[in-house]
C-alpha cells in the first residue's frame, strides 16, 4: 500500500510539475529529473570497480530481480459510502542495454486497475533508471527517479555495481 501510494504520489508529480507527462525514454526522465522536477531525485556517486563488471553485475541483478509483477488491494469508497477493495497491477519490465558508451538499467511500469496520469496510451512510464559509464579504472553512476519509495532499490543498485550479492532483491515500489 505505501509503495502504491509513492508510486502514484511520483507519477502525480511527474505529471503535474510544468505539466510534464510520464516519462517514455530514459531520455526523457534524465531531463525531469535533472530540471529538479518535484519528488525526483539523482543520485550521482563512482564504484571502484571496471565498466565491465559493474555491467554485469547490474545485468544479473535485473534478471533475477526487476521484472517482476506487483497486486495490491486499496480500500476505495463506493456508492453511497460503501467499501470495496480494489485490485492495481503494477507490471515492472526492465531492460539493460549498452548504448553510447554507457550501461543502462530502466525500469518501465505499466499500472492496471488505477489511471497513471500522465502515463500514455498503455498507461505507463519510465519510474526508474540506473547509467554506469566508464571513468578511468573505474565507473561512474547515475540514478534517476522517485524521491520517496525507491531507497530500497537505489540501496540493491549501489550493492550490485559494488560486487555485493544479487539477494535480497529489492522491494518494488
Amino acid at each position: 500500500m505505501k509503495h502504491l501510494i509513492l508510486g502514484a504520489a511520483l507519477a502525480g508529480a511527474l505529471a503535474s510539475a510544468g505539466c510534464t507527462p510520464v516519462p517514455q525514454s530514459a531520455d526523457e526522465l534524465r531531463q525531469v529529473t535533472s530540471r529538479g522536477a518535484v519528488m525526483t531525485a539523482k543520485d550521482s556517486y563512482t564504484v571502484p570497480r571496471s565498466f565491465g563488471a559493474v555491467s554485469g553485475s547490474l545485468r544479473r541483478g535485473a534478471d533475477r530481480c526487476l521484472t517482476v509483477t506487483s497486486s495490491q488491494g486499496i480500500m476505495a469508497r463506493g456508492p453511497m459510502g460503501m467499501g470495496h477493495v480494489q485490485q492495481i497491477r503494477k507490471h515492472h519490465m526492465t531492460t539493460v542495454r549498452t548504448v553510447d558508451g554507457r550501461t543502462e538499467l530502466m525500469i518501465k511500469t505499466r499500472v492496471q486497475g488505477a489511471i497513471l496520469v500522465g502515463g500514455g496510451a498503455d498507461n505507463s512510464g519510465i519510474m526508474f533508471l540506473a547509467d554506469a559509464t566508464p571513468s578511468g579504472g573505474s565507473t561512474r553512476m547515475d540514478i534517476y527517479g522517485g524521491s520517496w519509495g525507491t531507497a530500497e532499490l537505489r540501496g540493491a543498485v549501489k550493492r550490485w555495481a559494488g560486487g555485493g550479492s544479487i539477494l535480497p532483491c529489492p522491494q518494488m515500489p
